[in-house]
């Protein structure tokens, strides 16, 4: 059999009616499941600046951190991750595509740099009163 436990804690704050800055831990913890943390727990951290381009309620910005650690065989990074995120809604108000270059520090490299560039196509189906690239942001107005 597995047992798996998730748990996640997200801590958001308003810096300025354009930047929002969220902080987001993960644990978990797998038995007999050696593709995840198998007997062990896994702890990612997040750390996630968004910002509202002021030009545009189409685009948005997101500077994102990322540190992902492993306790087996003992306490460790596995991998961190530097990333920013470019998204920009098409001329489509339900059609959505982003571009990410990130660098990835794995310890399966010895935490050598790995360089990513990743595209993101998103569609929106179904009922939606009102879309916006950033409509899943509080507003930090106020």
């Amino acid at each position: 059999s597995k047992i798996e436990y998730h748990g996640q804690l997200n801590l958001d704050r308003c810096l300025s009616p354009n930047l929002f800055f969220r902080s987001a831990s993960l644990i978990r913890w797998y038995e007999n499941n050696p593709d995840k943390c198998s007997g062990g727990f896994c702890l990612d951290q997040y750390f996630t600046l968004y910002e509202r381009l002021l030009h545009s309620s189409h685009e948005a910005l997101a500077y994102d951190a990322e540190f992902f650690f492993r306790n087996k065989p003992e306490f460790e990074l596995y991998d961190a991750v530097i990333k920013a995120r470019y998204r920009r809604m098409s001329h489509l108000d339900w059609l959505f595509w982003e571009i990410t270059p990130a660098v990835h520090f794995p310890a399966k490299y010895k935490h050598d740099p790995a360089f990513a560039l990743m595209f993101r196509l998103d569609g929106i189906f179904g009922y939606n009163e009102t879309t916006d690239v950033i409509k899943k942001l509080p507003s930090c107005q106020g």
